[in-house]
């Protein structure tokens, strides 16, 4: 019988209450029922009301460049602004809307996605997966880290066994396993909006215990740009803890730590250049399409514009690889537009630069 099992029938011999799952260790596989019942055991409420007033909508829009990036995130948190993918605004339903985003949301329309954690003993790699709404969840060996509600103010919890400490947990929301071109992105500027249609934003900010580990050094990295270098959404959060993180000390039901982070919703629409041979113009793309719609090469010469490769049937997937054969003219520009919208998407790709239209000018 598995060690957990046992706890279970302990538990209900000695409570007389069936499906008591106190002190239960954390495992991959976990019930809803038995996650919930480690919360509980930890103070943790899945309906308890809002601790912070509002709700991210206020409309103080700014331009990037009002942003002082390092005064608003607190000391301990950093970015990387290296590798930036692109979006080109706000998801349409579902979620009801971008920038109210609960952990449920993020597992079941734009999730799953991994997160990953190093501890001793080791635990293996896992999923942001759905709770019961309006939960998400990610759990191992050892370990688990779940948010219920909107991001924006509510609060998400790490919690360990005893036996476990944790060096760093990476949640990588930007890679969905599941292709959609939905996806999670952290928005850490608070007080204005930058990119449009993300609201009101929150940087990782520590809540409770008010003992966290000294040392903590939060990095957003994968920065998400919305047609103009903002500084507000990033794909992956990385919590480092060097010195380690324990529950140790407060066995038997082991360690909590609190914390706000906000999330919204973006979709991607962008066009990876995988290969190009200029002597025989054969080119390879992948497409990245937030829904199902038609794309297509436009070769703009002077005021001449015409489609040369296309259209392209796209569902709203990341795999959508074309090939096509395109000679490049030195004295045009070339851009990948989504035809259903007439907007250029960009276009990314070793050696590929495109000018502020998102367009490709080989000359």
């Amino acid at each position: 019988m598995k060690k957990t099992s046992l706890l279970l029938a302990i538990g209900a011999l000695l409570y007389g209450a069936s499906g008591s799952y106190a002190l239960a260790d954390i495992y991959p596989g976990m019930s809803d029922d038995e996650i919930n019942a480690v919360l509980k055991e930890h103070g943790i409420s899945l309906e308890q009301p809002d601790s912070i007033t509002g709700s991210g909508e206020e409309e103080n829009a700014i331009t990037p460049s009002d942003v002082d990036q390092a005064l608003a995130l607190p000391s301990y948190v950093s970015v990387d602004d290296s590798n930036p993918v692109h979006t080109t605004g706000a998801c349409d339903p579902p979620p009801p809307s971008s920038y109210s985003v609960t952990g449920w949301d993020m597992a079941t329309y734009m999730g799953p996605f991994p997160v990953t954690a190093n501890t001793a003993p080791p635990s293996p790699p896992t999923t942001w997966t759905p709770g019961i709404n309006p939960t998400g969840k990610a759990v191992s060996d050892g370990w688990m880290l779940v948010e219920t509600g909107d991001t924006w103010n509510k609060y998400w919890t790490i919690i360990t066994d005893p036996g476990v400490t944790v060096f760093s947990i990476e949640i990588d929301a930007w890679h969905n396993t599941n292709g959609s071109g939905k996806h999670a992105v952290f928005d850490i500027i608070h007080g204005s909006i930058v990119t449009p249609g993300s609201a009101d934003g929150y940087p990782f900010t520590k809540k409770q215990p008010p003992n966290w580990p000294a040392d903590t050094q939060v990095v957003y990295s994968t920065p998400v740009l919305g047609g103009v270098p903002s500084g507000d959404l990033y794909g992956v959060m990385t919590i480092n803890f060097p010195s380690g993180f324990s529950g140790a000390a407060t066995a038997p039901i082991g360690g909590q730590l609190m914390f706000r982070a906000d999330t919204d919703c973006m979709p991607v629409n962008q066009g990876e250049v995988l290969s190009y041979n200029p002597d025989t113009g054969d080119l390879a793309m992948n497409i990245i399409a937030d829904k199902d719609g038609l794309a297509a090469i436009m070769q703009k010469c002077g005021d001449d514009v015409n489609m040369v490769a296309g259209p392209f049937d796209l569902t709203g997937y990341n795999d959508n690889t074309v090939t096509t054969s395109l000679q490049l003219k030195p004295d045009c520009c070339y851009s990948l537009e989504d035809l259903d919208s007439s907007r250029n998407v960009p276009i990314s790709g070793i050696g590929v630069i495109t000018n502020a239209n998102n367009e490709l000018c080989p000359g």
